[in-house]
């Protein structure tokens, strides 16, 4: 082997040393991009399970409000009823 050959086999091996660190910053980078990412999509769909949560506890809140009121008004109406029966009966009971 002479002076030459072992300067090639010295620079190919350095090469390979340099390529293989590139290659291996190249993956790291690619790997914290990925991870970044990945990061990202779990906060942006917890943020929209939060949105529909949220929405379904508004329609939750709308529809209670809603039949409460519809108990309200015929427990009002129940008691005019109520009222009218009685001035009803007291008018029949004048008339008699």
């Amino acid at each position: 082997m002479n002076q030459t050959d072992g300067l090639l086999s010295c620079l190919t091996y350095i090469i390979r040393l340099h390529f293989c660190r590139a290659q291996k910053e190249l993956i790291e980078k690619e790997q914290r991009e990925d991870s970044l990412k990945h990061r990202q999509r779990i906060v942006h769909r917890d943020d929209v399970l939060d949105q529909i949560r949220d929405k379904e506890q508004q329609k939750i809140s709308e529809r209670n409000a809603f039949f409460e009121e519809g108990i309200r008004l015929d427990e009002e109406a129940r008691l005019r009823r109520l009222k009218l029966d009685e001035v009803k009966r007291k008018k029949l009971g004048e008339l008699r």
